[in-house]
């Protein structure tokens, strides 16, 4: 990952339920006693190194018949979690397993909303942002 990264705050949260659909999505529970959930949704390709250091190339969506390596992180918890400014997304677990999203030239790569707001890679790499739902409410 470039110097040109965000952190996310997301070390901790659990993962709760996995969604398979036409991407890839993983629910995140958080740690503390609010029990808050964030939502992570891949749409493009991506790659899975399982904790043993295995790597896995996973095409979310029908047949969805790459997608089994990744379902053991169900119940994994978030290590570490950034994006960079060229919309890479690396989530790390506890584990030692990881997923890298790349950008998309033509579709939505990846999108996460929780507490760090909404953060969505759009085709090509550029990452719409929009701040947590509290900072956009009127005061």
């Amino acid at each position: 990952m470039s110097s040109e990264c965000r952190e996310l705050s997301l070390s901790g949260w659990e993962v709760s339920l996995i969604n398979l659909d036409y991407g890839f999505g993983l629910v995140l529970e958080s740690p503390d006693e609010h029990h808050r959930a964030a939502h992570v949704r891949i749409g493009s390709s991506f790659e899975l190194t399982g904790a043993d250091g295995t790597r896995h190339h996973v095409e979310p969506g029908p047949p969805q018949t790459s997608v089994a390596p990744a379902l053991v992180l169900h119940t994994q918890r978030v290590a570490r979690a950034m994006v960079s400014s060229r919309g890479r997304l690396e989530i790390y677990f506890e584990d030692l397993s990881r997923i890298e999203v790349g950008a998309d030239m033509h579709y939505e790569a990846w999108q996460i909303s929780g507490p760090d707001g909404f953060l969505v890679c759009i085709p090509g790499g550029e990452i719409a942002d929009l701040p947590p739902r509290e900072d956009r409410l009127p005061g």
